[in-house]
């Protein structure tokens, strides 16, 4: 996938096992394991500041809107995964 710039960018799936995230602002708890992160550009490196949650399930299996979505990138423990993520992918 090619992001805005035209770099390339790629998806990550995060996998945990059985990990949630309440997210006190929506009410609701997040399915770690259904996060998918895009816009993850390997010369961003250490930034990443492209990278943002594309896909995510709450725990009941509803999929989150963009709106909600938007909300949970707002979360510091999301910033923190999709961070962690998008760096184990480039390999740091």
């Amino acid at each position: 996938m090619l992001d805005r710039k035209g770099a390339l960018c790629y998806t990550i799936n995060i996998m945990k096992n059985n990990n949630t995230l309440y997210i006190p602002t929506l009410g609701r708890s997040l399915d770690l394991r259904s996060i998918i992160i895009d816009g993850v550009d390997i010369t961003d490196a250490f930034d990443f500041c492209d990278a943002f949650v594309s896909e995510a399930l709450w725990t009941d299996g509803f999929r989150l809107g963009n709106d909600e979505l938007e909300i949970i990138m707002d979360n510091s423990d999301v910033q923190q995964i999709v961070m962690k993520k998008a760096g184990e992918f480039c390999g740091f």
